[in-house]
């Protein structure tokens, strides 16, 4: 699990390097799949929350 979290946080902090020359952000409302290589149960679609968080379950 900890494991699936580093991951997350990886492609999260990659995107808002991404941000910083132009290309899209990702933002409150925006719907997003978390794909787990190798884990299908794992994979789902969540959508990032006012706040900015996303609820994992």
């Amino acid at each position: 699990m900890l494991r699936l979290v580093s991951l997350l946080f990886v492609v999260l902090f990659s995107f808002s390097s991404f941000a910083e020359d132009g290309s899209y952000r990702l933002g409150a409302g925006d719907l997003i799949t978390i794909s787990v290589y190798d884990e299908p149960d794992l994979s789902q679609e969540v959508r990032i929350g006012l706040s900015g968080d996303i609820s994992y379950t």
